[in-house]
């Protein structure tokens, strides 16, 4: 006999798993081999095989009895390890086990077991994008009268197959699963986010290549609702501009769509006509051309649940060319100097985060330079302390002499900003522009002071060595 007794003793079966000796696995089986005993992974004889893809081994270890639902230490069954591989001949096999098939008769769809996050294996071959494996899970679902409840299940986190599928960009795979009534507004539980909020923030418009708007073409023309709001308030459409700013390969081919679907009038940009295809630019470069389907009613009104209008948005990331596209759409009311509800209008947002080109476009479209926001702070204030002189240069380009002295609402100006933070090379370029240096703030403290509290003794000596040639009318007013 060649029982197999000891994690230890399971090692050959293995190694022949690796080699696919099936010959070897015969004899094995033949004097008695134990099939299932674990080994210190939590793996059994049977459930290596799906670690190699070796069908015939498979195949003869159901014919010797071998469980077909016995799980690993991870709770994994063979056919969550076979799904997730994308092993369809193994999936195949499986299904068609007469015991598989007792079981779906008897207990339903939810007999296909959920393990790690309470997944099913639908749900780890939609996240891999594995269409035929998905079809075998489904057809053999399709045994009860429980297809949709099957394709509809959660997870732990309330994620369906179809969240999975859109997130990773698996189109065929999403079409699958809407042909056979996935829910196309199912919501997760941990950020109430929908799967037409996922296709539009990973911008995945295709399986492998951005070069069209399918997935979300499909869940629009499902009936997928592109008003949904998550817990943060983002629709789908804000969520494309949000990820047209990091990835703008995408954002056009999301909005289009998001926007194709609203009821009312058609109208255009700049006099273009329409077209399909949209020629998309590369990360950094941005688009080529901008012709796009717009409605009367204007997905561009939606605010974030800090009131942030998509141009916030966009403005807060640097997208230039969404910045562009959403400011040159003269039939909706669409405000450039829109404040948030931090009082911060899309200026504010690109200044502070130092995006110079979008400061000068949003200025070339009319965005106020002395805006304040809540904190009183200018946008050169805020460009002023995030140490972008790039973006200070820009400003100071379209501000008047006088409003170099703005105070905000503790009465620092920007060369306060710049002696508190250390700006050093920004505090030179406004000390040449003539910024006031006996300016005082609500604490009766000069830039000189605020930059001794600060410890910022490099841009304080800079500050007095500025200040010296040619005036002394201040530095006798610092000594007193």
């Amino acid at each position: 006999m060649c029982t197999i007794r000891t994690v230890k003793d399971s090692l050959p079966f293995t190694e022949l798993f690796v080699f696919n000796d099936v010959g070897t696995v015969v004899a094995l089986l033949n004097n008695g081999a134990d099939i299932s005993l674990a080994d210190k992974l939590g793996f059994t004889p049977f459930t290596q095989p799906f670690r190699f893809e070796r069908t015939e081994i498979v195949k003869l270890l159901l014919q010797r009895g071998a469980d077909p639902f016995i799980e690993n230490d991870a709770h994994l069954t063979p056919l969550h390890i076979a799904a997730r591989r994308g092993f369809t001949e193994i999936s195949s096999l499986l299904l068609k086990d007469a015991r598989t098939c007792e079981l779906f008769l008897r207990n339903g769809a939810d007999i296909m077991y959920r393990a790690l996050s309470r997944s099913t294996p639908l749900h780890l071959a939609a996240w891999q994008g594995y269409e035929d494996i998905c079809q075998l899970l489904i057809e053999t679902a399709s045994m009860t009268s429980s297809v949709n409840d099957y394709v509809n299940i959660k997870n732990k986190e309330g994620t369906t197959a179809l969240h999975g599928a859109c997130m990773r960009g698996h189109a065929g795979v999403v079409d699958l699963l809407l042909r056979h009534n996935a829910d196309r507004d199912a919501v997760n539980w941990v950020a109430c986010t929908s799967p037409l909020h996922l296709a539009a923030k990973h911008g995945h418009l295709t399986a492998a290549a951005f070069n069209n708007d399918r997935i979300v073409k499909l869940l629009l023309e499902n009936g997928a609702d592109p008003e949904a709001k998550d817990n943060l308030a983002m629709t789908p459409f804000l969520n494309a501009v949000t990820n047209g700013a990091n990835q703008s390969v995408t954002f056009c081919g999301n909005c289009k769509n998001l926007t194709g679907k609203r009821q009312g009038k058609i109208v255009s940009i700049k006099g273009q006509t329409f077209a399909d295809r949209i020629s998309l630019g590369s990360w950094n470069g941005g688009f080529k051309d901008f012709e796009i389907l717009l409605q009367e009613k204007c997905l561009l009104n939606e605010r974030d649940v800090n009131e942030n209008a998509p141009l916030h948005i966009a403005a807060k990331n640097g997208s230039l060319d969404c910045v562009d596209f959403l400011s040159d759409c003269p039939e909706f009311p669409f405000q450039l100097n829109e404040r948030n509800d931090n009082g911060m209008t899309p200026l504010h947002l690109a200044a502070s985060n130092k995006h110079t080109e979008t400061c000068k476009l949003l200025i070339s479209k009319g965005a106020d330079v002395t805006a304040t926001g809540g904190n009183g702070s200018t946008p050169l204030h805020l460009a002023v302390k995030a140490g972008s002189l790039k973006t200070v240069k820009i400003l100071l380009n379209c501000l008047l002499p006088s409003t170099l002295e703005q105070e905000d609402s503790v009465d620092n100006t920007p060369l306060h900003v710049a002696c508190e933070h250390n700006r050093r090379d920004v505090l030179k370029f406004l000390l040449d522009k003539g910024a006031d240096v006996t300016s005082r703030n609500d604490r009766d403290m000069t830039c000189l002071d605020v930059a001794i509290e600060w410890e910022g003794r490099r841009g304080g000596q800079d500050t007095y060595k500025a200040s010296k040639v040619g005036r002394g009318a201040e530095i006798q007013a610092w000594r007193l």
